[in-house]
């Protein structure tokens, strides 16, 4: 399978492996959140890739900010012999779970949605419009109820009414 950082969330797979390219760490730990998630009694690996210009000292990744850099030097440095890293659940590096706002992407303000505003964009469609009429009728006008006299068998002649 091939597939953008949309897979982090939202998609309920459960993979053997993975290659992913460098992340922030907020990001690669819903990836290998994908690794394994029925729990078959198997040994599931990732991989990650990097750029050198993704994980220089100044980087500053459009999406990741500077926590893709971050994430990638605390990996390095808690990595085992082989730089290997185990994010599972029980043993994930303790440094990787703590103090970890410097390994993550960066959330930017977002405005508040107010209950009211919800509410009208959540409307599928616009109330529809009655048509206002643009003249009255008014009883004493006798050729208005001729079609209607007409309708119900009352005499066609207006005489006498």
């Amino acid at each position: 399978m091939v597939a953008t950082q949309t897979i982090e969330a939202g998609v309920d797979i459960d993979l053997d492996g993975l290659v992913t390219e460098a992340a922030a760490l907020d990001a690669l730990r819903q990836r290998f959140g994908r690794l394994n998630r029925g729990g078959r009694p198997i040994s599931p690996v990732a991989a990650i890739l990097a750029h050198k210009e993704d994980i220089a000292a100044k980087a500053n990744d459009p999406v990741y900010g500077d926590g893709l850099a971050n994430s990638w030097d605390a990996l390095v440095t808690t990595a085992s012999p082989g730089d290997i890293v185990d994010f599972g659940i029980e043993a994930i590096p303790t440094q990787l779970m703590t103090a970890t706002d410097h390994l993550v992407s960066p959330k930017p303000a977002a405005p508040v949605l107010l209950p009211a505003y919800a509410d009208l964009w959540s409307q599928t469609s616009p109330v529809p419009k009655t048509p206002t009429p643009t003249s009255r009728c008014s009883c004493t006008d006798r050729t208005a109820l001729l079609p209607a006299s007409r309708l119900f068998g009352a005499p066609t002649s207006l005489k006498g009414i």
